[in-house]
């Protein structure tokens, strides 16, 4: 979705096919209620697989996709395998994420990336 974090991501530099380096952030086909990180290969902080989580439709802890419109802005997701998701637009065609491991998301003033951060593109 064009001016969201929904959709599908590419690893810059990368082909858009195998699909083994990219991200899609949508919703579960089996279970459409359930938000879903698929990550490939390219987040070393957050190993390749798919990870759901239950998405709200307003603040920063678990945002929906569709409705992560806000340049700049940080949010936390507590996904499945115990693990938690930093995202960010930083720009309306690009995107950052890092796992930052167990627990639950805390303080939005204590979510910050580190130098391993991953930026796609669309």
């Amino acid at each position: 979705m064009t001016n969201t974090a929904a959709g599908r991501w590419f690893r810059p530099g990368s082909p858009t096919y195998p699909e083994d380096p990219h991200l899609a952030l949508a919703h579960d086909n089996a279970a459409p209620s359930l938000g879903v990180f698929s990550v490939g290969t390219s987040i070393p902080s957050l190993p390749a697989n798919v990870y759901t989580f239950a998405p709200v439709p307003i603040g920063r802890a678990n945002l929906d996709f569709r409705y992560v419109t806000t340049v700049g802005e940080i949010i936390c997701y507590a996904v499945s395998r115990n693990q938690r998701v930093l995202l960010q637009l930083v720009s309306a065609v690009r995107l950052k994420v890092e796992g930052i491991g167990p627990g639950a998301c805390g303080d939005p003033a204590t979510w910050a990336f580190s130098p391993s951060a991953v930026e796609f593109e669309r």
